[in-house]
Parts: structure tokens; sequence; C-alpha cells
């Protein structure tokens, strides 16, 4: 961030505002105006972004200035799309961008940001999910829950 101080009454009252400036913030401090110069940050693929129409999504490319392309969209209906165009966007905060995370997870995906897809969430997670769930609410004994698995994989592997 870029910052200028002007003094009041001194003869400064131009200044040059530099290319790919986003927001410029004007505040007077004592005698003095501060003048807070704030650069454009491009999006990039991976970022999760937030529309107007309060679509929430992973950005995948930037087709045009209006219009962005997505991994993954949760849509202000609760719609649940993947890779699509949307209407382009802001970046999204945290709390804005946990409905979309919750999303995923609801519908068995995950965002992965090593290989930049939006992936299945593997077998793994479930059984661990549903050991703590049952560990937790002290339902089952250890032994109990270790046979349980052991069955399960057996089932599995005589699926295959």
């Amino acid at each position: 961030m870029k910052q200028i101080e002007l003094e009041i009454g001194k003869n400064c009252n131009t200044f040059d505002i530099p290319d790919g400036i986003k927001k410029v913030t004007v505040k007077q401090v004592g005698n003095k105006i501060v003048i807070e110069m704030a650069p454009e940050k491009e999006p990039k693929p991976g970022d999760v972004m937030i529309n107007k129409y309060g679509n929430v999504y992973i950005l995948k490319s930037i087709v045009g200035k209006v219009t962005h392309r997505y991994f993954a969209l949760l849509g202000k209906s609760g719609r649940l799309a993947i890779d699509m165009s949307c209407h382009s966007g802001r970046p999204a905060t945290p709390e804005e961008a946990q409905p979309l995370w919750d999303a995923l997870k609801k519908a068995g995906k995950r965002w992965n940001p090593e290989t930049m897809q939006v992936e299945d969430l593997p077998e793994m997670y479930y059984i661990r999910e549903w050991v703590e769930r049952y560990m937790k609410a002290g339902h089952y004994k250890h032994e109990h829950i270790a046979l349980a698995i052991s069955m399960y994989l057996e089932y599995r592997e005589g699926k295959k």
C-alpha cells in the first residue's frame, strides 16, 4: 500500500494515481491529509469468490469483465454446481466461504488446492467420521468399533 501525506495550506494539491490502484482512501490526520492507495489484486484460480447475487464459488478462470468460470459454486438458493460459469465477483470472506465448504462436504466432495480439483471424499473420511461420532457418544466399546470396521473391510474385499 502506498501512502502520500500532504500538508494542509501548502500548494501541493495534485498528485498522480499510478496504474493498477483499486482503492484510494483520503483522511485528515492533524494538519495533514493522508492518502492511501491500495493496488488492485487480480484474483487467481482457486480463490473463493462471491458475486452480487450471493453465489459463492471457487474461481477457475476469468472469462471476461463480467464472467468467471468456476470449479464449484453454491447458489444463493442452496444449489451446488460444478464446473460452469457465472457473473464475476469479489474475494469472499472466510465466513462467506463456509457454506460452500459445508455444501461440498454434504455432497461427498472436497476441494483439493494442490491438484485444483473438486474430488470425492475418500471412504476413509466416512469411516473416521462414523468412529468419532460413536466414540464420543459412548455407544460402543473400542473392541466393538474395531470389530465393526474389520467386518466392513472384509465385506468390501469380498465385494471387489
